[in-house]
Order: C-alpha cells, then sequence, then structure tokens
C-alpha cells in the first residue's frame, strides 16, 4: 500500500519537477550565452552546472520510459516537456509567425477588454504598454545580449500606446490562459519582457494538458496522436503566445472526444452533452475555418448504444450552435476597419472576392487547385517544422522526410483493435476536403490581392487539425505490420529531432 502511494506521489510531481529542471536548464543555457556574447567568457561553473542538470533530466527521461512505456499520454508529457520550454525560453519575443498581434490581443484581454472597441473610424485600437510595442520591433535585432538588457528595464505598464492587429477580430476564449498571467505580472509589476515570457510558459502549460487529455480519451491512434503533436512547428506554437496554441490543443481535443463518444458502449450522459456543445462552439468562435469539425458528430448514427433520441439532438444543436456562432463572429468581425499596410497595398477586398468566387466558382475550383500542386510540398514541410521562427530558420530538409514518412507509417505499425469502418472514412476524408478548402477560401478573402491567380498567406501550420482526420483513416484493425517498442523508439527519435531544431533556432541568436 506505502509503494502504491509513492507511486501516485511520484505521477503528481515528476511532470511538476521536470518543468523546474527544465526551466533551470534553460536559463542556465541563456546565461553562457550571454556571457560568453557579452564579454567571451565561458563561465566553467556555468558548464559544469549546465552539465549536471543536463544528465538530472536525462536520467528522469530515461525512468519515465522505462515506467510509462506503455502510457503514451505520460509518454508525450515526458518528451515534449524539454523540448517546449527549450523553445519558450531560446526563441527570442515575436519570433513566431503574427506573435506581435496575439500579444497585444491577450494583454487588451488582461484589463478585462474582452471585446476591443470599434472606436470613431471602426478601426479597433488596442492599447498597450509602450514597452511591449518596442520588444515587438526588436524583431530583426535580437541576440541573447539584447534580451539580457531588455529582462533589466523596469516595467512601466502606464504607458500606453495605440496598436493595430487582425487579433481584434479574435475571440477572447483563446487569450483567457495568458490573460490572467499578464494581469498577475502587472500586479507584481514584473520586467516587461520577463513577463511575455512567462505568458508563453503557461500557454504551453494549458497546450499539453489539451494534449494530454486527448491522446488519454482517444480510443485508437494513440501513439499516432502523440507524434502527430510532438513535431517542431506544433511544438513551437505551443510554447509561444500565439492563438495556435489554445487553437490546435482545443481542435485535437474536440476530435479526439468525438472518437471517444463513437466507440463506447453506453448512452450518451448529460455531462458528455454539455462538454460536446462547449468544444463545438469553442471551436466555431476560435478559428471559424474550423467548424466542419462539428460535423464528426454524424459520425456517432453508428453507435447503437446511443439513443436515438440523444444522438439527433446532439448531432443538430451542435450542428446549428456552430455555424451560427461561425458566422455571426465572422461578421462581427468584419465591422472593423482593417488598416493594416498590406491590405491597402495588395488590394485586398472580402466582398469583392467572394462575389468573384460565388459568379465563377470553376475559375475560382481552378486557383484552389493550382495553389496546392504548386506548393502542396512547401505546406507539408512546413507543418512538421522545417522553417521555424517566423518561418525563416531553415532545418535539414532530411528532418522533415523524416517525420513525415513516421506519420504516415504509424497507422499500418500501431496496436489497435478498433478503426472507422467505410461510413466513418468517407465522412472523416469529407470533413478534411472542407477543412481545407475553408482554410484556403479564408485567405484568398483576407489576404489574396483581388482576383489574384494564386491563394497567398497559406502555411502548413494552419492544418493541425485537417491531417490527423486523413492518417486517422489509415487505420485497419486488420492489417498490422509487427514492432517491438514501437512507442520508445517513436518518442527518441522524434526528441531527438526536435532537439537537432532546437539547435538551430539557438544557432540563428548565438554564433561563437
Amino acid at each position: 500500500m506505502k509503494w502504491i502511494n509513492e507511486n501516485k506521489i511520484y505521477d503528481k510531481l515528476i511532470f511538476v519537477f521536470e518543468i523546474f529542471i527544465t526551466l533551470i536548464l534553460g536559463i542556465c543555457i541563456y546565461k553562457l550565452v550571454y556571457k560568453y556574447q557579452e564579454a567571451q567568457y565561458i563561465s566553467k561553473k556555468g558548464i559544469v552546472i549546465t552539465v549536471i542538470i543536463s544528465i538530472f533530466l536525462i536520467t528522469i527521461l530515461v525512468y519515465n520510459t522505462i515506467k510509462y512505456r506503455k502510457i503514451i499520454e505520460k509518454m508525450f508529457v515526458t518528451y515534449v516537456i524539454p523540448v517546449g520550454i527549450l523553445f519558450v525560453i531560446l526563441l527570442p519575443i515575436n519570433w513566431v509567425p503574427d506573435e506581435d498581434g496575439h500579444i497585444f490581443k491577450t494583454y487588451e484581454i488582461s484589463y478585462g477588454n474582452f471585446i476591443t472597441p470599434f472606436g470613431e473610424n471602426k478601426e479597433g485600437n488596442i492599447y498597450v504598454p509602450k514597452e511591449i510595442l518596442n520588444i515587438c520591433q526588436q524583431i530583426n535585432n535580437w541576440d541573447y545580449v539584447k534580451i539580457h538588457e531588455y529582462l533589466q528595464k523596469e516595467a512601466n505598464y502606464e504607458d500606453l500606446v495605440p496598436v493595430q492587429s487582425v487579433t481584434k477580430t479574435y475571440f477572447p476564449i483563446n487569450y483567457l490562459s495568458g490573460a490572467f498571467t499578464f494581469f498577475i505580472c502587472r500586479l507584481l509589476n514584473i520586467n516587461i519582457l520577463l513577463a511575455l515570457y512567462l505568458v508563453r510558459l503557461v500557454n504551453f502549460i494549458l497546450f499539453i494538458v489539451m494534449c494530454y487529455y486527448s491522446i488519454k480519451i482517444i480510443p485508437f491512434g494513440k501513439l499516432l496522436l502523440a507524434i502527430y503533436m510532438f513535431v517542431p512547428m506544433t511544438i513551437q506554437q505551443g510554447a509561444s503566445l500565439s492563438a495556435d496554441s489554445f487553437v490546435n490543443g482545443i481542435s485535437i481535443l474536440f476530435i479526439a472526444y468525438n472518437l471517444k463518444i463513437l466507440f463506447q458502449n453506453k448512452d450518451l450522459s448529460i455531462k458528455q452533452r454539455l462538454i460536446y456543445y462547449i468544444l463545438a462552439i469553442s471551436i466555431s468562435i476560435c478559428k471559424y475555418v474550423y467548424f466542419p469539425l462539428v460535423f464528426m458528430s454524424i459520425l456517432l448514427i453508428k453507435n447503437k448504444d446511443i439513443s436515438k433520441k440523444n444522438r439527433n439532438k446532439l448531432i443538430i444543436i451542435s450542428i446549428i450552435l456552430s455555424i451560427f456562432v461561425a458566422i455571426a463572429w465572422f461578421i462581427f468581425g468584419q465591422q472593423y476597419v482593417d488598416t493594416r499596410l498590406y491590405i491597402k497595398e495588395a488590394n485586398v477586398k472580402p466582398i469583392e472576392q467572394m462575389k468573384f468566387i460565388l459568379l465563377n466558382p470553376f475559375d475560382y475550383l481552378k486557383i484552389l487547385k493550382d495553389t496546392i500542386i504548386k506548393n502542396g510540398g512547401y505546406y507539408l514541410f512546413t507543418f512538421v517544422g522545417q522553417q521555424l521562427g517566423l518561418l525563416n530558420i531553415e532545418v535539414p530538409q532530411i528532418y522533415s522526410f523524416i517525420m513525415l514518412l513516421a506519420l504516415f507509417v504509424l497507422p499500418f505499425i500501431e496496436d489497435k483493435e478498433i478503426s472507422f469502418d467505410k461510413f466513418g472514412k468517407w465522412v472523416v476524408n469529407l470533413i478534411a476536403i472542407l477543412l481545407i478548402l475553408l482554410v484556403f477560401t479564408g485567405l484568398y478573402l483576407t489576404w489574396s490581392p483581388l482576383q489574384y491567380a494564386s491563394i497567398a498567406g497559406v502555411q502548413g501550420r494552419y492544418f493541425v487539425p485537417v491531417f490527423i482526420l486523413v492518417l486517422l483513416t489509415f487505420f485497419n484493425k486488420d492489417r498490422k505490420i509487427v514492432m517491438n517498442n514501437t512507442a520508445i523508439k517513436f518518442f527518441v527519435l522524434f526528441f531527438i529531432i526536435n532537439i537537432l531544431s532546437v539547435v538551430e533556432v539557438f544557432n540563428r541568436f548565438f554564433t561563437f
């Protein structure tokens, strides 16, 4: 009994301890490179401490790998913590795509301003401390010495300036964890750059929690989902101030929850229906182009243990609610006047683009086809993380080939007792196609020049809720390639690739 209790204590505390140890490691690395860059001084004491901490962390990884080798969600947390925290610390602020706009919106919500005021000209200015704007403007000047300088500055949260960002149209649920962290930092008058790093850390922890429960509840494809969420780009976004951290986490959680209900051997409870509605609405207001995920509810037709009344009610209510909130929030967002320079110079006009699509649907489909054929490889490679940071930190292409190959192979070698039937595969693939169509169309409306012959602004990171659906349809319970210690091999492989990717990020801001 005593051993069981000690085991439970270990399970509860080890990941908190791992976060703490990795933070110390990241800070040690930062201090070593800062001192070297500033004074060409290598601290022998610092190196010894860094080596000791590294050995301690590796010991945790090895022990947890042995202990949790059959508990995929705990294996995931074990391996993702060091990688994510190193991204948090070693990647400078505003070196994640569009991170500055998400910083502005997070800070605004920390004051309780959940909806950006329209203002006189409906420009929707967001007010942030001038120091935050200065930090974001250092984007091309960052190195670890410059970061250290900003970390020494006294906090000034009172000197506010107006800024513009498309995130004024984003729903506040994306930023609640970060906003609360900002609120605490402001109360304690914490250095503003340090506050931004703390917000990143809190976002990453929430991201881990959502991934953990997604992997835990999904009835098949646990290892696939864990490795899928363990690619460098997804971790980079999860460990940032970007809304991607929450959007990707909640999308994957919704997919996993759908599958959990689909294969359960009992009727829906009130609690399950309530959770389902909350998740469905959250998806639609977080990023309206992802609302087709709610059509996964149609799969429940195949579960004979769910009463027809409960099933139909869930499908109808969730779909109607999701479509309604997605359209309502999109229309609300269009009330703001977009003053971004690119939008004006590129002649981006969403309403005119929509008219073009409706009047010339076949021409638009040709544009869509040509864009995908031309850039399909780019979308796949950037999805896994061949280009990190602001998509300008090049990682060796071989890493991307290995990761993509692993993701496509996993459905054939992972243990499974259940999988989609033909109906399920058709529904899921159709949802994936609809999601792809909406992602491209959304960017054609809001980012591409008027009647442009290609769709601009599409990045691989937008397809996190899409590619997993396709991969899950590859599972077949009657087909399997046997491999021993599959989970350990894949986690170690992806951990090595992630660490090598972090090294590429590190090298961008530090030179010997």
